[in-house]
C-alpha cells in the first residue's frame, strides 16, 4: 500500500466536517477549498490531508476575520460566477455566488454543477440561475420582514454582476438560438425573473468579480481582495 493510501479516512472526515460547518456559516472564503476536499472523503490520501490541515492553519492564522454589516441600511445585490470545466475528471463545472447585504455577506454558495456546460457562457448561465433563485428568496423574506427602501421592495430590481457578456445577453434576449437550444429549460428561470424585474444582470470585470474566490483556487492578492468584498474584517 502507498503511503497516499494510508491516511486515516475518519480523521479526514472529521477534520472537512468541521470545515465545512466553519464554510458555511460564517467563513466564505473557504467554501471553494472545503468543497474540493469534500470530494474525496471516501479515499482520502496524505496528499488530502495535507491540504485539509493548510485550512485548518488558514483559519488559525485569519481566526480575527468575521463578516461586518454596515451602510448604507438595505442594499440588496448578489455576485455570480462559474469555472468552466474545472473538474479534470467529469469535466463539470462549479457554480458560485455570494448574496450582498448591507455590504456583508447572507448567503453564498460554491457546489459542483449537475450537467456538463459545453461553454463559459452556458456555465456562467446555468449559475447565475441558481443565484437568482436565492435572491428571488431572499427578497421575499425581507418583504415579508417589513423591509423596504423608498419604493416597494417588489418594485426594485435587484441587481446581479457577471462577468460574462454572452450570459449576459442570452438572459435578457428571450430569442433562443444555436448555442442555447439545447440548455434545460429550468436554467430559462432567469429570463422571466427579469422581465418581472425582479432582478437585473449587470457586467462586472473579473477582477472585480468578488464570487470569484468561490469557484477556483487564487492567488494570495485575489483572495485577500474577495475575502475583504465579501465584507469580512478583523
Amino acid at each position: 500500500m502507498s503511503e497516499e493510501a494510508s491516511t486515516d479516512a475518519r480523521e479526514y472526515a472529521s477534520i472537512v466536517g468541521g470545515l465545512m460547518f466553519a464554510a458555511c456559516v460564517t467563513r466564505p472564503d473557504i467554501m471553494c477549498a472545503v468543497g474540493q476536499l469534500s470530494q474525496f472523503l471516501n479515499n482520502p490520501s496524505s496528499k488530502h490531508m495535507s491540504a485539509a490541515k493548510r485550512v485548518l492553519r488558514y483559519l488559525k492564522g485569519t481566526s480575527s476575520l468575521g463578516i461586518t454589516y454596515r451602510p448604507p441600511p438595505l442594499h440588496l445585490q448578489g455576485y455570480s460566477d462559474a469555472d468552466w470545466a474545472g473538474d479534470m475528471d467529469t469535466r463539470r463545472s462549479t457554480t458560485g455566488y455570494i448574496v450582498m447585504l448591507n455590504n456583508g455577506a447572507i448567503a453564498w454558495k460554491s457546489r459542483r454543477q449537475p450537467t456538463v456546460a459545453l461553454s463559459t457562457m452556458e456555465s456562467e448561465y446555468m449559475a447565475l440561475t441558481d443565484a437568482t433563485k436565492e435572491l428571488k428568496w431572499v427578497r421575499m423574506l425581507l418583504a415579508e420582514l417589513g423591509h423596504s427602501n423608498n419604493k416597494s421592495a417588489d418594485e426594485i430590481p435587484t441587481v446581479v454582476f457577471s462577468d460574462n457578456q454572452s450570459a449576459i445577453a442570452l438572459g435578457k434576449n428571450p430569442v433562443s438560438h444555436a448555442r442555447a437550444k439545447h440548455i434545460d429549460l429550468r436554467h430559462h428561470f432567469i429570463r422571466e425573473a427579469i422581465q418581472d424585474q425582479i432582478i437585473w444582470v449587470q457586467y462586472i470585470p473579473t477582477a472585480e468579480m468578488t464570487a470569484d474566490s468561490l469557484t477556483k483556487a487564487l492567488g494570495h492578492e485575489k483572495h485577500e481582495k474577495c475575502t475583504a468584498c465579501m465584507g469580512m474584517t478583523a
